[in-house]
């Protein structure tokens, strides 16, 4: 399955730690056998820096509604490693 992870009004103002190109109106997905292993995943890579998780299918909607930005991540940021660490 795959998940769409959304990051919230505040990333319009302010630097997502993880990576600059997160923005409040970004999403990154996520392939998982379930929810439950995505919201670990998406733990594991933002450090609970993230607001709402859901199954990509139903999402599209919104994507196209509110001009909604896939962003992708390097490496180091899929890691979960902040710019300055």
């Amino acid at each position: 399955m795959r998940f769409a992870v959304t990051f919230g009004q505040r990333y319009y103002s302010e630097e997502h730690p993880i990576s600059p190109e997160i923005k409040g109106n970004s999403y990154y997905v996520i392939e998982a056998d379930d929810e439950m292993s995505a919201r670990k995943e998406a733990h594991d890579i933002f450090d609970g820096r993230w607001a709402f998780i859901y199954e990509l299918e139903e999402f599209q909607p919104q994507i196209v509604k509110w001009d909604l930005e896939e962003v992708q991540l390097n490496q180091g940021e899929q890691d979960g490693r902040t710019q300055t660490e």
